[in-house]
């Protein structure tokens, strides 16, 4: 099993708000992670803020993919599940590792991608850090893929 923990906003956009004051998702982003999926076949944890709306229950995981595939993200049957709340667990590092407890049994190989580094290194997590201010790049979607696949 291949495991993508994803964040979205400062991963899949720059952090640059649109007219409503929200981020949005950018096409290129969207390809490259695309192309992350097809090239790894991988399941998705979603580390993102954006999980808090599967946590408040204002959606379910199947609404949360079927935002991303509006999207175009190439994303039906990938999202695994969300990391639980920082309320329960303060870190991402710590949550991401509360994930993989339920792991044990099999054999995977997982990778993190997000902007900020919240604890992530310290819990010895393979990490790749994306610059927020321009999102995911190619030369960062081939390291995820190149970690995903071996």
């Amino acid at each position: 099993m291949k495991i993508l923990f994803l964040d979205i906003d400062g991963v899949l956009n720059n952090h640059t708000h649109m007219e409503n004051g929200y981020c949005g998702i950018d096409r290129d982003k969207v390809r490259l992670l695309n192309k992350i999926l097809d090239e790894t076949e991988c399941q998705i944890v979603i580390t993102s803020a954006w999980r808090y709306m599967f946590l408040s229950r204002s959606m379910n995981i199947r609404g949360l993919e079927n935002l991303f595939l509006t999207h175009g993200v190439k994303i039906h049957n990938r999202i695994f599940t969300t990391t639980i709340s920082d309320e329960e667990i303060p870190t991402r590092g710590l949550q991401i590792q509360n994930i993989l407890d339920l792991f044990k049994k099999t054999k995977y190989t997982y990778v993190v991608v997000d902007d900020m580094d919240l604890d992530i290194t310290n819990n010895g997590h393979p990490f790749v850090k994306i610059d927020g201010k321009v999102g995911l790049t190619e030369k960062e979607a081939g390291e995820i893929i190149h970690v995903l696949n071996g």
